[in-house]
């Protein structure tokens, strides 16, 4: 599925099934570079925005 938006309900939903110490990864670009999980931020009453940042390749860190 792949969409640009869903609830709280939804993504609830889907997580239901797994227990609290489960890891969620979050995939990588299309060139290959791992995607990491940086913040939830509230972008008003009816939004929330998960936001994930590029990791950089291992010789820049």
């Amino acid at each position: 599925m792949i969409v640009s938006t869903i609830t709280v309900g939804e993504l609830r939903a889907m997580l239901r099934e797994y227990r609290d110490h489960v890891e969620i990864t979050f995939g990588a670009t299309l060139n290959g570079t791992p995607l990491e999980f940086y913040r939830v931020k509230s972008r008003g009453d009816d939004l929330v925005q998960i936001e994930l940042n590029e990791r950089p390749p291992e010789d820049e860190v």
